[in-house]
């Protein structure tokens, strides 16, 4: 469509209001109201990456792991949707080989306050799908940002200096 209302919205990040522009005239525009939203626009965004090799790059039975990270990702933020698995590749730090596997990607959009409460439980389902996948490294993102985790902690929900690799 060229020209009119769509191609002069603005989807500015982090604002809930628009600026609509029309020859001669400025608007500005709520997107909760024109688009009927329920409530105010969720911003924190939290991906877990669940692997489906080892790190010596064995299949692995990981299926589990995403219904758990749903699950938790779903108390945390209402919801958590899964995506088809994408094709990744990382290199063994021992052995150098490249290893591809099928990652699969389980999101939320959270409230940062509710994500910060529950730090505590994302911390052990991170750790214990680490030791359980056997995993040199695990990732979680939250807003853009990856955080890789290569040292787990031993026991359910524990966090210290007792790890292992």
């Amino acid at each position: 469509m060229a020209g009119g209302f769509l191609s002069t919205l603005d989807f500015w990040g982090r604002k809930s209001h628009i600026l609509r522009v029309e020859p001669g005239v400025h608007v500005a525009v709520n997107l909760m109201e024109a688009l009927g939203a329920a409530e105010e626009a969720i911003q924190d965004r939290v991906t877990i990456y669940i692997p489906s090799r080892d790190r010596g790059g064995k299949p692995v039975e990981f299926e589990d792991w995403v219904r758990r990270a749903m699950d938790l990702l779903s108390q945390i933020g209402g919801g958590a949707t899964r995506m088809p698995p994408a094709q990744g590749a990382w290199l063994n730090p021992e052995t150098r080989a490249l290893i591809t596997e099928d990652v699969t990607l389980v999101y939320s959009y959270v409230d940062g306050d509710a994500f910060a409460a529950r730090l505590p439980d994302v911390r052990a389902f991170i750790h214990a799908m680490g030791r359980a996948l056997s995993q040199g490294e695990v990732v979680i993102e939250f807003n853009d940002t990856l955080y890789k985790i290569r040292e787990f902690d031993r026991r359910k929900g524990g966090h210290g200096s007792s790890r292992h690799h």
